[in-house]
Formats: structure tokens, sequence, C-alpha cells
């Protein structure tokens, strides 16, 4: 028969293991593969380093890449306020906090982590 496998890498790997880790016995796929995502996100928080070297090269990237595809649908789920502050985000966990927090309504940024 046929099998159903997932492969994550980076963010997708970080998804990918919630998605298994949360599903447990109903999870639908019969394989995951997970390469180089976290296994603890709440340690970013304490990784400085990658806070000023690489974060805000990827921070910039994927702020402008989620504005510019999908501006009406924040514009939709977020205050005019939210997605200012996202806007002036330097590192990952500024803009996890100021806008995946808000945007996915979840209480905090350890509770999205």
């Amino acid at each position: 028969g046929l099998l159903l496998s997932g492969v994550g890498y980076s963010m997708g790997a970080i998804t990918l293991a919630n998605y298994v880790a949360t599903s447990g016995a109903q999870c639908d796929l019969d394989a995951a593969v997970t390469i180089s995502g976290a296994l603890d996100t709440r340690e970013q928080v304490n990784f400085l380093r990658s806070a000023s070297l690489w974060q805000p090269f990827i921070t910039k990237a994927l702020r402008d890449t989620l504005l510019s595809s999908f501006g009406n649908k924040i514009r939709s789920r977020l205050s005019q306020q939210q997605i200012q502050e996202s806007i002036k985000a330097a590192t990952l966990v500024d803009f996890d906090r100021t806008f995946f927090v808000p945007y996915h309504d979840f209480d905090s940024l350890e509770d999205y982590y």
C-alpha cells in the first residue's frame, strides 16, 4: 500500500513535529521526518547571537513576504497598531510576539512557543 509521509525543514519541521505530537494516535501520517527544527522554541528568546546576526535578515524577508502576499487578510485580523508594531520588529522573537501571537490569537509568546 501507499504510505503518507511528511517532511519539514526549519519552521516546517517545528510545525510538522507539533502536528505529530498533538495528533497522537489520530495522526494521518505514516512517517514524519524533521530537519533543523528547534526542539524548544522558547530558547530562541535567549539566543542573542542569532538575534543580532541572522534574525534581522530573516525577519525582514518574512515580514515583507507576508505583508506583500497576504496584506488584505492580515489587515482583516490585525489592527493598524499591531501591523505597525510588527513592521518595527527586528528579530524573529519580536516578530513572533507582535505578529504571529495576535494573528493566531495566542495569549502570549510563551503560549505560541
